[in-house]
Formats: structure tokens, C-alpha cells, sequence
């Protein structure tokens, strides 16, 4: 302490400024981390009070893909989506990410897999490249990895235990 003082500093005022800046610290996170909590309140109701619609919106989806198969095409996109379902593409993608909790390309996927699995059982003589394409993927390859993702087994496999 007598090369501090020597110095000129007073060890009092090095104790104070440090316990002032700790301080600062907790009382600078604290107000931080409760702006944090203010934006979940205000956010995590909505989602709340919009399950329901959320739920009606899916129900919406499958119908409009039901009777259109626009999943088919293989440039759609979530604003053509948006634009032929007549569903706001934000609605779209909270309904994909909150909601599903899935992404725009999987649910795509999923749809689309759906159909492959319906058209391998109803025609045996259908080869898996053509239905890759009548699917909407834009290759074989591609269309054999979402089938073995979301299946199992290749569309291959699928058709002959199917059989």
C-alpha cells in the first residue's frame, strides 16, 4: 500500500471505484435482461391467443393443397403460396416456424412425400425418377433424401415392402 500512496493513488478510492462499477454492471444487465422479459410477455400472449387461429390457418393450408397440389410445382415459392392461398405470407411463416416448427421447404417436403407414397401405391410401374420430377423435386437424388428422411427407406424399398 506505501508504493500505491506513493504513487498518488488513495487505496480507498480504487476500492470505491471498483465496487461502483460492479454496481453498474449488475444494475446495467438487470435492466438489460428485463427488456428481455417485457418483449416475451408481449410476444408469448400473442402466440397464446393465437393458437386457435394458427390451427385454422393449417386446416386452411391443407385444404388449399388438397384441392390445388400447387406443392407439386417445382418453383413454388412462400409468395406464390401466399398469393394463391390468399394467406399473408408473414401468417405463413409464423404458422411454418412457431407453430409446425418447421421451415417453408420442409413442410414442401412433407406434402410432397405424402403424394409419393400415395402414387408408389397405387402404380406399380411407375419409375421413382419420373416421380421425383411429378413430385416437384428438382432430382432424383434429392427426392430420394427427403423420402429416407421422412420414411425410412428409399422410394424404392417403400414400394417393394409395400407390394
Amino acid at each position: 500500500m506505501g508504493i500505491i500512496k506513493n504513487w498518488g493513488f488513495n487505496c480507498q478510492y480504487l476500492i470505491n471505484l471498483l465496487i461502483g462499477s460492479a454496481i453498474f454492471v449488475v444494475v446495467y444487465y438487470l435492466f438489460e435482461n428485463h427488456k428481455e422479459i417485457k418483449n416475451l410477455n408481449r410476444t408469448f400472449p400473442y402466440i397464446v391467443e393465437n393458437s386457435k387461429m394458427m390451427e385454422e390457418l393449417e386446416e386452411k393450408l391443407t385444404i388449399f393443397f388438397q384441392e390445388t397440389q400447387l406443392f407439386l410445382k417445382s418453383d413454388i415459392t412462400l409468395e406464390m403460396l401466399s398469393e394463391e392461398s390468399k394467406i399473408p405470407k408473414h401468417h405463413l411463416t409464423r404458422l411454418f416456424n412457431l407453430h409446425m416448427s418447421k421451415n417453408f421447404y420442409l413442410v414442401i417436403g412433407e406434402y410432397r412425400i405424402q403424394y409419393a407414397k400415395k402414387r408408389l401405391e397405387e402404380d406399380n410401374n411407375l419409375t421413382i425418377e419420373s416421380l421425383s420430377f411429378e413430385c416437384g423435386f428438382s432430382s432424383k437424388s434429392t427426392f430420394n433424401k427427403y423420402f429416407k428422411e421422412q420414411i425410412g427407406s428409399s422410394p424404392s424399398e417403400y414400394r417393394l415392402n409395400f407390394s
